[in-house]
């Protein structure tokens, strides 16, 4: 990401390192631990992981497209939870 504000530079590279993270979780976890569950309605690893990836490309990128095209335009409904199940099914 290019940009002049400190601040947005800042959170680019933080998102950056948090990527590199899950990538370095997801590849060197055990492949059991990626539905392990603490609880029955707890979310296992893998929902979790795909809740990332969901409110990313359906929440936040979006979001932060129409603020900076229109600050005062609405935002479009989510469901979180309703996303999560989709990986559950």
């Amino acid at each position: 990401m290019t940009t002049t504000d400190p601040h947005a530079a800042r959170a680019a590279a933080d998102l950056e390192r948090t990527a590199a993270a899950i990538d370095a979780l997801m590849r060197t976890a055990p492949r059991d631990t990626w539905t392990a569950r603490t609880r029955p309605d707890a979310w296992s690893p893998v929902v979790i992981v795909h809740h990332l990836l969901v409110e990313e490309r359906r929440d936040f990128r979006p979001r932060l497209e129409s603020t900076l095209t229109d600050a005062s335009a609405a935002w479009p409904p989510i469901d979180p939870e309703g996303w999560a199940k989709e990986v559950d099914e």
